[in-house]
């Protein structure tokens, strides 16, 4: 399930580990499994691609 939270963390998720923040994620199982989830989404992948 994809909900309006997921979508909202979205962007503000991929800043934090493009400033090097991906620890915030990587330190937190179950965060790091939600974000690795959302983010391999296809239509994540081809939004993030269109940036």
């Amino acid at each position: 399930v994809f909900t309006l939270a997921d979508l909202f963390h979205l962007p503000y998720g991929t800043l934090l580990v493009t400033c090097g923040e991906g620890s915030l994620f990587e330190s937190r199982p179950n965060v790091k499994a939600w974000w690795s989830k959302i983010t391999s989404r296809p239509s994540w992948i081809a939004v993030k691609d269109l940036a």
